[in-house]
């Protein structure tokens, strides 16, 4: 039981959090924990470039996708997903009326002068050094989606509908970004994956694929709010999004089943691929956004506290050796806000 946590046990336990983010993300680069591979390059500068998505990435709407490198020491990269909401039914996918998902990548994806492990001024920051690579996030899929889709809504006549087109095509914008890393990032001795909230889930399936193109790096993973969802219609969904066909699509996850494709269940397969990295979980215990996500999902009343430990159990059924950490209270997400250094 977590309880209700007294001032001083609470800023303990957010010390305890960044010390072992700390250790999981820059310790774990060498199992010493001592870096053997020092940067090459000069103490990092607030500089971001802007890079245009290449092939066929493009967000929901068929705007541009692009996203933001900073560079940093050659030897150790990150790559950060930005959340951004979902979508999968003509409600929330509708950007004329309710819609759950951010659509477009525009000047507030910009990563410069964010907080959080964005935050390059701040000596506590584990991924200061290294060349960070931002992802926004467009496309309502989790970033896992390869299918544009046509939904309907109430149109502004009466008792009429409208149909509109929403591009799942988060998969492809990420194969874009893992080509250009590894285009431009010879040979890294550390490679971090994180994402929060919508960025979360795929951050399983980076990793496996980073550590697959880098067989020499330390892979570490950590997703951020998004160990909750537990629900029956999660495979449905992802089917819909294209999600399932796209990753059986790649041999190395073909037997896959698309009845039973949920979270865990990316995690579990992820290691089975890439057994070497190493995976990790935050959420709050009651965090409010996963909870309004499961109540669209059709789970309404329900305490998020079991859903994050039926999932982490299922995970560990495969990799025991899971990270996790679950704080008290009802904040979403921790890592691109000010929190994660209070």
């Amino acid at each position: 039981m977590l309880g209700t946590l007294s001032p001083m046990a609470a800023f303990m336990s957010r010390s305890r959090l960044l010390f072992c983010l700390t250790a999981l993300l820059v310790a774990c680069s060498d199992p010493s924990g001592v870096d053997k591979h020092p940067p090459e390059l000069p103490p990092p500068a607030a500089v971001w470039a802007n890079i245009a998505g290449a092939g066929t990435t493009d967000c929901s709407l068929g705007t541009p996708f692009n996203f933001w490198v900073r560079a940093g020491d050659s030897t150790r990269v990150a790559v950060i997903l930005k959340g951004g909401g979902a979508c999968w039914t003509g409600t929330n996918c509708d950007v004329l009326g309710q819609s759950s998902f951010d659509s477009r990548v525009d000047s507030t994806d910009n990563p410069t002068g964010k907080p959080g492990i964005l935050d390059l001024t701040d000596t506590r920051n584990p991924l200061r050094d290294f060349t960070l690579v931002f992802v926004p996030y467009c496309t309502g899929d989790l970033q896992l989606g390869a299918r544009t889709v046509t939904y309907t809504a109430p149109s502004t006549s009466r008792g009429g509908v409208r149909t509109y087109a929403i591009h799942h095509n988060g998969g492809a914008n990420v194969d874009a970004v893992l080509d250009w890393i590894v285009k431009h990032v010879r040979d890294p001795r550390t490679v971090v994956v994180v994402g929060s909230s919508g960025g979360a889930p795929s951050t399983p399936l980076i990793a496996a694929t980073l550590a697959g193109r880098y067989p020499r790096a330390r892979v570490v993973q950590l997703g951020d709010a998004g160990g909750g969802y537990r629900a029956p219609e999660i495979p449905s969904v992802l089917a819909s999004w294209g999600a399932t066909t796209r990753l059986r699509s790649d041999p190395a996850y073909r037997s896959v089943d698309s009845a039973s494709l949920n979270f865990p269940v990316l995690y579990t397969e992820a290691a089975r691929v890439a057994p070497r990295v190493t995976f990790a979980q935050y959420d709050n215990a009651e965090d409010r956004t996963q909870l309004a996500v499961l109540a669209q999902l059709g789970l309404q009343n329900v305490s998020l506290a079991p859903l994050i430990a039926a999932n982490r159990a299922d995970i560990r059924r495969t990799v025991p050796a899971l990270r996790s950490y679950t704080a008290p209270g009802s904040d979403h997400t921790i890592l691109l806000r000010p929190t994660l250094y209070t």
